[in-house]
């Protein structure tokens, strides 16, 4: 593979606006695909982990999800290393990145709601 990909719901408000966000972070090194058009071309992750979370491969083909796939694709920027360097070291940031993943993903229509209401949409 000769660029990682971060694989997001394009059918999911919030995940359209930060994929939005870590692109622009993140620039051309890391390739932002679709679940709905590349899952096919990814048989080791399973439907339901597609479903459940966001999924990173990396250059090496490991596939990373949730909160660290998400830390792992932004680590591809050099100034956006520092998120992952906590999730690797302290334990309490990974539980609660995970927690709040998680969450998030769990009701991804509240969490645009909650976005958009505090964000005014002026962000969006």
């Amino acid at each position: 593979m000769a660029k990682p990909i971060f694989l997001f719901d394009a059918d999911c408000e919030f995940c359209q606006y930060w994929k939005n966000r870590w692109q622009k972070t993140v620039g051309e090194s890391v390739d932002f695909q679709s679940i709905q058009s590349a899952a096919d071309r990814f048989p080791q992750i399973s439907k339901k982990d597609l479903e459940n979370s966001s999924q990173f491969i990396d250059e090496k083909g490991i596939v990373y999800s949730g909160a660290k796939g998400v830390f792992e694709m932004l680590a591809c920027s050099p100034k956006k290393q520092w998120p992952k360097w906590l999730y690797d070291r302290i334990a309490f940031f990974r539980l609660v990145s995970e927690f709040v993943y998680k969450k998030i993903s769990s009701c991804k229509i509240c969490a645009t709601k909650f976005m958009k209401f505090f964000l005014r949409k002026k962000h969006l």
